[in-house]
């Protein structure tokens, strides 16, 4: 049985038509992995962004005082005590802008981000960050601002309960909670 010269050619279209489908399979398991790993990545990124401003309040005890100051009683603050905690602040709203940007384009999940959003909006509830977020936002990109704006006005979650810092510190604090 001999093959014309257009079954040859017919043949070659089919297994070039498997290769493209191959080819696409590979290329779309190629794009899976990398998203994980960006995901993975940024997720570790964030950690360690977080865990950094977080560690300046042990490395330097000052902070920490003045966080737990600010948590507690926020109008007891000095003016320069408030100007110092109110500059720590605002570099953990930078990172989670930094963040939210991450979230916007899919880089991080909701699992990572609504919690620190939340967080945001907690810190918020603190008379002395909720003056500076009002007066003093405008750093902050249009985007995050509006997202953060709404999100005060109307809850994405009506379950959500908005805590104040303090009401965090007082749990931290809190003599039913058994210390080591």
């Amino acid at each position: 049985m001999a093959f014309a010269l257009e079954d040859l050619g017919n043949i070659g279209e089919f297994i070039g038509g498997i290769g493209v489908v191959v080819t696409l399979i590979y290329l779309a398991i190629q794009i899976r992995q990398n998203t994980a790993s960006v995901r993975t990545a940024a997720g570790m990124d964030t950690a360690r962004q977080v865990a950094a401003w977080v560690d300046r309040m042990v490395v330097y005890p000052e902070l920490g005082r003045l966080y737990n100051l600010a948590a507690e009683d926020p109008d007891s603050l000095e003016p320069e005590e408030a100007s110092r905690f109110m500059i720590f602040m605002a570099e953990i709203f930078f990172i989670y802008e930094g963040q939210y940007q991450m979230y916007r384009q899919q880089h991080i999940t909701d699992d990572m981000w609504i919690p620190k959003r939340d967080i945001l909006l907690g810190y918020l509830k603190n008379s002395l960050i909720e003056t500076w977020w009002i007066n003093r936002g405008s750093p902050f990109s249009e985007s995050f601002r509006t997202y953060i704006d709404a999100l005060r006005a109307n809850p994405e979650e009506p379950s959500y309960v908005y805590e104040s810092i303090a009401g965090w510190y007082q749990k931290e604090n809190s003599t039913d909670i058994p210390r080591e």
